[in-house]
């Protein structure tokens, strides 16, 4: 997990005020990226780069690092006429820069992220839907003027903007949009959805008026040149009917989705919650490697508890687990740090409500 913020000016100049808000509002997410920062800016009408008094472009990036440990992991990266600010992962990255060596590609780090910029590159935003990840991207192009960003096939990744008259923002939360809003208003339909049937993320609309979401397996583009702004579907699901050899097709897939998230450059875990899904990941991870490590949440109140059914797989498969034992006063005792990371503040009324709940349990 990392944190991204950018600001991209479509009348006039950013200032250095402009430049200490936005870099500020790349930091109030640190606990996104805790192992690092970066910042970049650049007039695209004059091409000056790290005038903080006059730029139109502001990418901002915190760094959580996963592949590529050294500096050259660091974001914003920039490659040639491209830069780009990244949050997620491409677990298919070795595959596809395999691909893009075929076609004359040549790399200057180990990075997943520069991969993404070749693919760009050379296929156009078109090239994403080769991506097998979770990401959401923006990437500055120089020679077209362009701003492209992106969001995975399946939303994992959190993309949010907010566009006026002057300026267009994009970021990993909402509280970082919030302060550049002239007035909070908050979006009825969506509040009303979400406390009838608790749906959220079913289309670009957020809890605030004004603040959008970029929808899944979508590409918005902004041509700096015209001032257009533009969003369209890079990839979409595929009809397929089914065969005699389905349940081995499944596996494989199931099998290789796996082995591709343990990609890394540091220690990889599973949760186990003792359901079908968790269990299966886990049983194949361990048979991929055999010293891989599982966590568990176990409750206190046995009949809830899913324990028996955690102890089950890893007793059968001799798994290393950690359990954590979670009960009301865990709730109570870290209410104020759950949140301040809620990225929608109105999912705070059912937390609340589930506080003093068990405040008065624990009274009682």
């Amino acid at each position: 997990m990392c944190g991204i913020y950018g600001a991209i000016r479509l009348k006039g100049t950013f200032t250095e005020e402009h430049w200490y808000q936005f870099k500020d509002l790349t930091d109030i997410i640190s606990y996104r990226g805790p192992d690092g920062s970066g910042y970049y800016i650049i007039n695209t009408q004059s091409g000056l780069e790290n005038d903080i008094s006059n730029f139109t472009v502001f990418y901002g990036h915190r760094r959580l690092s996963i592949i590529e440990l050294s500096s050259q992991g660091a974001q914003p990266m920039l490659k040639g006429n491209l830069v780009i600010t990244f949050n997620g992962e491409i677990f298919n990255y070795l595959e596809l820069r395999a691909e893009l060596k075929t076609k004359g590609c040549q790399f200057e780090t180990n990075t997943d992220t520069e991969v993404i910029l070749k693919l760009y590159e050379t296929f156009g935003e078109k090239g994403f839907a080769k991506m097998n990840g979770m990401w959401a991207f923006s990437i500055y192009d120089k020679i077209n003027n362009t701003v492209v960003l992106s969001r995975d096939r399946f939303s994992k990744k959190p993309l949010f903007y907010y566009q006026d008259a002057e300026s267009f923002y994009f970021s990993s939360e909402i509280k970082q949009l919030l302060p550049l809003v002239k007035e909070k208003v908050p979006n009825k339909s969506v509040l009303t959805t979400y406390l009838l049937q608790g749906v959220i993320d079913m289309n670009s609309d957020t809890f605030f008026q004004g603040i959008k979401r970029i929808e899944a397996k979508t590409n918005l583009t902004i041509n700096l040149n015209t001032r257009m702004v533009q969003q369209y579907q890079y990839w979409d699901f595929e009809h397929f009917s089914t065969s005699s050899n389905t349940e081995e097709e499944f596996r494989f897939l199931l099998e290789d989705s796996v082995r591709l998230r343990m990609r890394s450059d540091v220690p990889v875990g599973c949760m186990l919650s003792g359901g079908l899904d968790s269990s299966s990941i886990s049983v194949i991870a361990h048979k991929l490697n055999p010293e891989i490590e599982t966590f568990s949440v176990v409750s206190d109140h046995k009949k809830m508890s899913e324990e028996p059914f955690i102890d089950i797989v890893v007793n059968h498969m001799k798994i290393r687990n950690y359990k954590l034992n979670f009960d009301a006063n865990h709730v109570i005792r870290h209410f104020d740090t759950v949140l301040k990371h809620q990225d929608e503040p109105f999912f705070n009324l059912s937390v609340l409500a589930g506080y003093s709940i068990l405040k008065r349990i624990k009274e009682n």
